[in-house]
């Protein structure tokens, strides 16, 4: 992959401070390992002397305390620069260099060729080799043969061994010299290879493990990064059931907290998996992919498509359960809106033909009272007669118009046309209504805000959703409440009333055809605004406000096709109810106040007959 995330790179980010890191902790075990020596000296020295007390103090004893003495100070020297050095190579060279000149220091005050200290030489070495490895290894190998060799040759010069620190040491002849430097000379550089070799070795192995370790954190990174990456819930527990891992989504489609889930059983969250686990256990290596309705602590409802496997360790063993699942319920309404299409369809066109076999009939007995009324005159009880025989034609021809336009919908014409101003001509005419007199009207609609929608069938919607709120509140005043604003990807409209609300128990039926709870209702004016909605490709909700009414919420989505709004909710694990909630609306009360919508009164029966027309084509 060309990118990584950010956990990915993170452990490549620390490696390049991992080397003087090591670097520094080698050095702190130089420098106590120095003071070790300077101590062992001290006390070595002083226990020497404790028992010697009968005889003069040497000379060199006093150089070894002042040489003990001179380990600790360079300690102390090191360590207030330890933390300030950038230059760690050149700090230890310098450190070891001067350990070089200390121990040649010792081996000459204790008789040189016959001094008990030379194997310190040799920890000089190795401690050039861990700390600089091979070159450095054979670079101090040299100086110290180099210096052994100086402080041998001083031995061999008679003026020289006057001095009170050379006046017990034995002078060496020049094949003693040549032979004491071969043989060291070999231990050096013999122990500078093996020495070397093996510290070679260990950072070679160190490397390594850093890269092992690098991929390894890298993998982890890359397996967290997928399981928290995962849509669907993931889930894993040990065989008796309870639960040990858990991803992000899993507690998001569940609306359970993490401590609500880690430890409990997979049975107190599921029960109905009882039956699957318990022959689990049993042994049985099975998988099963099911189907389970879950309830969020919050109420609501949801269906889980679940994947239930056993879950096996690096052995082939099985040592647990995995869940996986995904929030049907999204999914679930899709193919119910699309088999209520599919229903729909085939009634609208039974529709079709029998609407037309009962409007030609009604045309003929419209048309013919209509005649008889001009041509004949009749007493007034019969003049009474001829209009509940036009009127209820009128009825009976609007009920079927309402019908077709819920079972078999007209194809759909979109424009681009502004909102406020259509709602306005819709508006029009419900004030011109003397039913509705007790009825205001209030409008918060940006004039610049456009919709694309079918302006026709437009109108239908915001004329079935103004009588619905009207007849909500009547016999009481009250007012309507028309907003709407631009959102992300399309346009929101809002029709709320102040009525007394819809009873819970009927509100999933609220959209049914024929559904109704008024006496003279047909029951399809609802189901014909959902119909027209969704023709557009969008959603409607209803919702209760307080302290009272009803709110219809609508969704037009701009340059979509039809259900691609529902598929790319379906994609992202949100259900419809899920859209309408992830938007926070104001409270009704917060709503800026615009001009009432004046009322005027139709006294023209005339007109009255011409506006019942023109709404119900």
């Amino acid at each position: 992959m060309s990118s990584q995330s950010p956990s990915n790179t993170q452990p490549e980010s620390n490696d390049s401070f991992r080397e003087p890191n090591a670097m520094k902790r080698r050095l702190l075990w130089l420098m106590g390992a120095r003071l070790l020596v300077g101590t062992l000296l001290m006390g070595g020295t002083v226990v020497f002397q404790l028992k010697s007390l009968d005889r003069p103090t040497h000379p060199t004893e006093n150089v070894v305390f002042w040489l003990a003495g001179a380990t600790y100070g360079l300690t102390l020297f090191y360590s207030s620069f330890f933390t300030r050095v950038k230059k760690l190579q050149l700090f230890t060279t310098f450190q070891l260099s001067l350990d070089l000149i200390l121990v040649s220091v010792l081996v000459l005050a204790t008789g040189v060729h016959e001094s008990i200290f030379l194997f310190i030489y040799l920890l000089v070495i190795i401690g050039a080799a861990v700390l600089l490895y091979r070159k450095g290894a054979f670079l101090f190998a040299l100086g110290s043969l180099v210096t052994l060799g100086i402080l041998l040759s001083l031995t061999m010069v008679d003026k020289l061994r006057s001095l009170p620190i050379l006046d017990n040491v034995v002078a060496l002849h020049l094949p003693e010299f040549f032979y004491i430097l071969t043989v060291y000379g070999m231990a050096f550089f013999l122990t500078a290879f093996l020495s070397s070799h093996l510290s070679e070795q260990l950072r070679f192995t160190g490397e390594m493990l850093k890269k092992q370790q690098i991929d390894f954190d890298n993998l982890e990174a890359l397996h967290q990064d997928i399981v928290r990456s995962l849509t669907s819930g993931l889930i894993t527990s040990d065989l008796k059931g309870q639960i040990q891992f858990f991803n992000r989504s899993a507690c998001e489609q569940t609306g359970l907290k993490w401590h609500s889930l880690f430890g409990k059983s997979l049975i107190e969250i599921l029960p109905d998996l009882r039956p699957f686990l318990e022959r689990m256990e049993q042994g049985e290596k099975k998988y099963w992919r099911l189907e389970i309705p879950f309830q969020r602590p919050d109420g609501e409802m949801r269906l889980l498509g679940v994947s239930l496997a056993p879950l096996h360790n690096r052995h082939k063993r099985q040592n647990g359960v995995l869940l996986l699942f995904q929030d049907l319920t999204p999914l679930k309404e899709m193919e119910e809106q699309v088999r209520r299409r599919e229903k729909m369809a085939a009634v609208g066109e039974m529709a079709a033909g029998l609407a037309h076999e009962i409007r030609n009939p009604l045309s003929s007995l419209s048309g013919s009272i209509q005649l008889l009324r001009t041509e004949l005159e009749l007493p007034q009880e019969h003049q009474v007669l001829m209009d509940i025989v036009t009127r209820e034609t009128d009825r009976l021809n609007n009920l079927l118009g309402d019908f077709l336009l819920f079972a078999r919908p007209k194809e759909i014409h979109k424009e681009v046309i502004g909102l406020e101003a259509s709602v306005r001509e819709t508006l029009h005419l419900f004030t011109m209504d003397q039913r509705y007199d007790k009825i205001s009207v209030r409008v918060n609609i940006p004039k610049d805000l456009k919709i694309e929608v079918d302006q026709h069938l437009f109108h239908q919607v915001i004329w079935n959703l103004l009588l619905n709120a009207a007849q909500a509140m009547l016999p009481d005043e009250g007012e309507v409440r028309i907003f709407a604003e631009n959102g992300p990807n399309g346009v929101w409209v809002e029709i709320q009333d102040a009525g007394g609300g819809i009873p819970a128990e009927i509100k999933e039926r609220i959209f049914e055809p024929f559904f109704t709870t008024r006496n003279h209702g047909s029951g399809l004016g609802l189901a014909v605004v959902q119909r027209i909605v969704t023709e557009h490709g969008g959603v409607i909700n209803i919702e209760d406000v307080e302290p009272k009414g009803t709110l219809f919420r609508m969704f037009f989505p701009t340059g979509r096709k039809r259900y691609q709004l529902a598929f790319e909710t379906h994609n992202s694990s949100m259900s419809m109810a899920d859209l309408f909630a992830s938007r926070k609306l104001e409270s009704s009360e917060s709503l800026p106040d615009t001009e009432d919508i004046l009322e005027s009164e139709a006294t023209d029966s005339e007109n009255k007959e011409a506006r019942t027309s023109d709404t119900s084509s």
